[in-house]
């Protein structure tokens, strides 16, 4: 299966920009206004751009993810080593 390069904006604890990759299938189900769990933090997508084969992600922290309703949520497991990715 083909990886998606993700660059991601807003993490919290990084100054700058971090990137990882997912699954074709994953990158596909991104959409603005998701929610995007990483490590033990969930953000909300503000902003995509898709740009050949990266999508650069503007996040913002939430701070309490369960009040948001049926929101779409897709898990990261760790940005460094992201291996498994999976819809919540």
């Amino acid at each position: 299966m083909s990886k998606r390069n993700l660059k991601l904006y807003g993490v919290v604890g990084r100054a700058i920009s971090c990137g990882t990759q997912v699954d074709q299938s994953t990158a596909e189900l991104l959409e603005v206004d998701d929610l995007l769990d990483i490590g033990r933090e969930c953000y909300e997508i503000r902003s995509m751009i898709e740009k050949d084969d990266m999508f650069m992600l503007n996040l913002c922290c939430v701070r309490k993810p369960d009040m948001n309703g049926s929101k779409n949520r897709i898990r990261i497991e760790n940005l460094d080593h992201s291996r498994s990715q999976e819809v919540a």
